[in-house]
């Protein structure tokens, strides 16, 4: 249990620790395979150039939460951003700063790429998506007018609105709209959800 787990941080948080190497392995895992396919993009014949800017939009949004997820845990971490080929360890960690400005970069391009929100079906990533992590990675750079401005596309888009009536599949029940925000399936946009963002 989560107990006995963090109970005592000294023995469940360490360098020699399952837990961090398990998130630090997987998140890892995530950046190599965007790295995969930003780099193999280049040389495909078999998409349109338009499928490429989705596809290398949606690998850069994944690579950013990535990172984002390694640098609140660790700071700063090594910076990848190709595809290793051959094995390596001569990694180094780059700052804080310096990732965190990699991920602006990487969502920088998928807000423009990724296409709109009554565009994907739902287990898809849209540009909303996007703006909701640039705009939490510009109050971590302290930039607060960017991140109003990124929040405020989210807000202002036609694709979305807070839920104020009952919805769903268990609307005619007992309940409110919290509750039906909460029922299997209402979670997505699908089921009449337009709070949802990534679903």
């Amino acid at each position: 249990s989560d107990g006995l787990r963090f109970g005592n941080y000294s023995v469940a948080l360490n360098p020699t620790s399952s837990i961090p190497s398990y998130h630090w392995n997987r998140l890892y895992k995530i950046i190599t395979s965007a790295n995969s396919i930003i780099d193999r993009l280049v040389d495909t014949t078999e998409l349109t150039e338009e499928q490429k800017n989705q596809v290398d939009a949606e690998s850069r949004f994944f690579r950013a939460l990535g990172y984002r997820n390694l640098v609140y845990l660790f700071g700063g971490v090594p910076l990848l951003l190709n595809e290793v080929t051959s094995p390596a360890t001569d990694f180094v960690r780059a700052s804080k700063e310096e990732v965190i400005a990699q991920i602006v970069t990487d969502l920088e391009i998928a807000t423009v790429n990724l296409p709109g929100i009554n565009e994907v079906q739902d287990g898809r990533i849209s540009n909303l998506v996007a703006y909701q992590l640039i705009s939490e990675i510009y109050l971590v750079q302290e930039k607060w007018d960017m991140a109003i401005e990124a929040s405020s596309i989210i807000i202002n888009d036609p694709g979305t609105a807070l839920m104020k009536e009952r919805f769903g599949s268990l609307a005619n029940q007992p309940g409110d709209v919290i509750y039906d925000l909460f029922r299997v399936g209402n979670q997505n946009r699908a089921g009449g959800n337009t709070e949802a963002l990534g679903v």
